[in-house]
């Protein structure tokens, strides 16, 4: 008479494999997880520096405008341009700045990821088109770039 059903050794081999699996797996996916995440953060970098860049291209604003104006100046600008999530612009560790010489505007964009792992993945993606560095905590990413302006 045979019975149906497993047996105690076939539900342990069957479950030490899906261990084995789970084992394998499991690293991997919260590695892929930190990586779209880096991804994520450097592509609204990226966008922000290209939107602020575009924005005073577009507008010239004068040598006083631009001067030393900080996030709250320059979120009212992109608000609602498309170039990077509201959520984004209005986080606490987003810092952008712009200072003005005669033939210059800096443009200095600081985000602190709050973790150093995920920080180098983030200059690592922007380091060379962007010249992203780490932050003095190794925390957050700094983003510097200038534009050739003049003024009349």
């Amino acid at each position: 008479m045979k019975r149906a059903g497993f047996t105690l050794i076939e539900l342990l081999i069957v479950m030490a494999i899906i261990a084995a699996l789970m084992a394998v797996l499991i690293p991997t996916a919260t590695g892929a997880m930190r990586k779209a995440r880096a991804t994520r953060i450097a592509v609204q970098l990226r966008n922000l520096e290209q939107g602020l860049r575009q924005y005073i291209l577009a507008t010239l604003p004068s040598k006083d405008e631009v001067d030393d104006k900080d996030i709250d100046h320059w979120k009212s600008k992109l608000e609602n341009s498309g170039f990077v999530d509201e959520n984004f612009l209005n986080d606490d560790g987003l810092t952008i700045t712009t200072t003005a010489s005669d033939t210059q505007i800096l443009i200095t964009i600081e985000y602190n990821v709050g973790n150093s792992a995920l920080a180098e993945l983030v200059v690592g993606s922007l380091k060379e088109t962007y010249n992203a560095t780490l932050t003095n905590d190794n925390k957050g990413v700094e983003i510097k770039s200038s534009l050739e302006a003049f003024w009349w």
